[in-house]
This record gives structure tokens, C-alpha cells and sequence, in this order.
């Protein structure tokens, strides 16, 4: 991946965590989902670590208390003007759209939608199906460890809060993404 390129994508993905995105990405076995997409910074990490087609679901309304408007366009032109020609983007919500994938389809799924309990529990057991065995689910904003009130979310403790009653592999942590692996 390009550091100039990466920064120039407005996002919360660190460079490490980019870094594990591109890495396992490289290892995906498949397509790759990812729910949450914003302006396209992890969408671009993911493109640039595969082949294969990543698709990234999002409503693209943007995020008010960070930045405001839409984010539709500025993901489009990124990923126009870094030429990332795997991206598919998915205007929807994840919690429907996982009825057009087949099961066992995907090499990777990366979650980074809503934070919320319920959110982040819904977007697992409707996607988890769709990751072949040996595939990697990845859920961003694990652990938080900063402070929440530079970047408020509302509510990154759900995901920390559900990953740790799921029975996958725990692979590896990453600043705030854990990796899990599906079982055969």
C-alpha cells in the first residue's frame, strides 16, 4: 500500500490496522465483504490486498457527530482516483443486503458498521454464514483503548461486548481490530 495514498482518505484506520486489513485480505480465499465503508479508507486497504472483488456495504449518510453529509460521493471518487477496480460498493443496509450472498461465498468479512450491541450482533449472524470455512470475520473498534471522546461513536463498547461471547479462533489483535477465523 501507498502511504501517500492512504492518507489521503479521510477515516479511522491506523496504519497498523491497515496494515492487518491488507495482510489478511492477501489471505483471503475469496471475496471479501465489508459493512462500513464511510470515504473508502479500509475499502481502499482491502482492495489493495486482493484480487478479489471486495464489497462494501453502507448507507453512506456519513457520520453527523464526526463530519457531517453524505460520504457516498467522496468514497466513489476515492476509489476512482486510486484506481481500486476490485471495489463494489452496496448502497443498503447490512442487515438486508446479506440475503443477495450466498453461503459460504466469502473469503473474508470485515464488520465496522453500526457499534451497537445489537447491530454488531445482527451483522454476525447474518453474515457469518456467508464466509467459507478457513475465512476470516474482522470487527474493528474490539477494544478501545483510547479516549472515546476524541472519536464518539456512541456506543464502541457493543462490539467489544459481543465478540467476547462468539466461538471462533481468536487469530490476532490489531490496535482496535480483532480477527477471528471460521472453523472447517
Amino acid at each position: 500500500m501507498d502511504t501517500k495514498e492512504f492518507n489521503s482518505i479521510q477515516g479511522w484506520i491506523t496504519p497498523d490496522e491497515a496494515n492487518t486489513l491488507n495482510e489478511f485480505a492477501s489471505k483471503s480465499s475469496g471475496p471479501i465483504a465489508e459493512i462500513g465503508s464511510f470515504k473508502g479508507k479500509s475499502s481502499y486497504c482491502l482492495s489493495r490486498g486482493t484480487a478479489y472483488s471486495v464489497y462494501c456495504i453502507d448507507l453512506f449518510y456519513g457520520y453527523s457527530h464526526c463530519v457531517g453529509g453524505e460520504s457516498y460521493s467522496d468514497f466513489l471518487s476515492n476509489m476512482r482516483r486510486l484506481k481500486c477496480k476490485n471495489i463494489h460498493p452496496i448502497f443498503g443496509d447490512s442487515k438486508i443486503v446479506h440475503e443477495i450472498f450466498a453461503d459460504r461465498c466469502l473469503g473474508m468479512l470485515f464488520i465496522d458498521g453500526d457499534h451497537a450491541y445489537d447491530s454488531v450482533k445482527a451483522d454476525y449472524y447474518n453474515w457469518k454464514p456467508k464466509v467459507m470455512p478457513g475465512g476470516y470475520i474482522l470487527f474493528h473498534d474490539s477494544h478501545w483503548k483510547g479516549d472515546l471522546t476524541k472519536i464518539d461513536f456512541g456506543q464502541c463498547e457493543g462490539v467489544e461486548q459481543f465478540i467476547a461471547e462468539i466461538d471462533l479462533e481468536h487469530v490476532c489483535d490489531s490496535d482496535t481490530i480483532s480477527v477471528f477465523k471460521v472453523g472447517e
